[in-house]
């Protein structure tokens, strides 16, 4: 099995337990592609000369699995880097939260035992596509999470006119608005009182950020359909946050999102479910009395 690797940073506290799992998967027979932010782990890896480095995300075809060290933002970062590839990619926790990232460092042998063992499912998770007055703009990536209208500088209050295939669904006064995936339902949107979606649901959700009209709700639509936003305030400047990357924009910008025909596929071992991800990482059910 041909596997990348794929890092922001590894804390030192990490270090050794990555170069054994380096170890434990050459000794499995796997080929071990990295990308350079690794450099300074495989230094200390007996197989440092059977590693190769990927420079360049066009090496990546071939390639049978792609594995995130670290935490969600990892796993979208190395969602956004392999592409349009679909390589079914894994998150090996070294963060703290962790919905996409669900193997834990220190049971990453046993995992991924299972793992080269095909015993895994896959997850198809949508991105959202992002066209800017109505053209595409090449430098934009997909969100996976959420595409986020904010007023630029922060606390200013804005209006946002919002349109479901071009319907006028409602204009919203608030901090911001946000269109997010079921990825997203348990990020930036479940912070601002979004409900979550589980990842099998065919829906968008529109969230508004600290309304200031308090009778608006978070909205569910079907993904096949496409949102607009149109922002305005006496500013005239906004932030458009893709997945937490900044992208500015002024009044009147018409923001279009629709669903990608992209997909990430995200690894699941069998004996995990979502809901039971939800239930341990959100403490539903904990009572401290006990």
């Amino acid at each position: 099995m041909k596997i990348f690797l794929y890092t922001r940073k590894i804390e030192a506290e990490y270090r050794e337990a990555v170069i054994g799992f380096i170890d434990f998967l050459v000794r499995q027979g796997c080929s071990i592609f990295i990308h350079e932010t690794l450099n300074g782990i495989i230094a200390d890896s007996p197989w440092r000369e059977q590693l190769t480095v990927i420079e360049s995300a066009q090496n990546l075809d071939g390639m049978d699995l792609a594995v995130a060290i670290g935490g969600d933002g990892t796993v979208l970062e190395l969602a956004r880097y392999s592409g349009h590839w679909r390589i079914p990619i894994v998150g090996v926790n070294t963060g703290r939260l962790g919905f996409l990232s669900l193997i834990k460092m220190n049971a990453v042998k046993e995992n991924f035992a299972q793992i080269l063992n095909q015993e895994f499912d896959i997850e198809h998770r949508s991105f959202i596509e992002v066209m800017v007055n109505d053209e595409e703009v090449s430098s934009l990536p997909r969100a996976l999470n959420e595409v986020a209208i904010l007023g630029h500088p922060h606390n200013t209050m804005i209006s946002v006119h919002a349109y479901v295939n071009d319907t006028f669904l409602a204009t919203y006064w608030a901090d911001g608005l946000m269109l997010a995936s079921p990825t997203g339902s348990t990020a930036y949107s479940l912070s601002c009182g979004g409900p979550i979606l589980s990842p099998e649901v065919n829906g968008f959700l529109i969230t508004p950020i600290a309304p200031h009209n308090l009778n608006v709700r978070p909205l569910i639509i079907p993904m096949s359909q496409k949102v607009t936003f149109i922002p305005e305030s006496r500013e005239g400047k906004f932030m458009m946050s893709i997945d937490g990357q900044s992208h500015y924009i002024s009044n009147g910008t018409k923001i279009t999102m629709q669903r990608s025909g992209v997909e990430l596929r995200l690894v699941r071992l069998k004996e995990e479910h979502f809901f039971d991800t939800i239930r341990n990482k959100m403490g539903w059910g904990f009572d401290q009395r006990n």
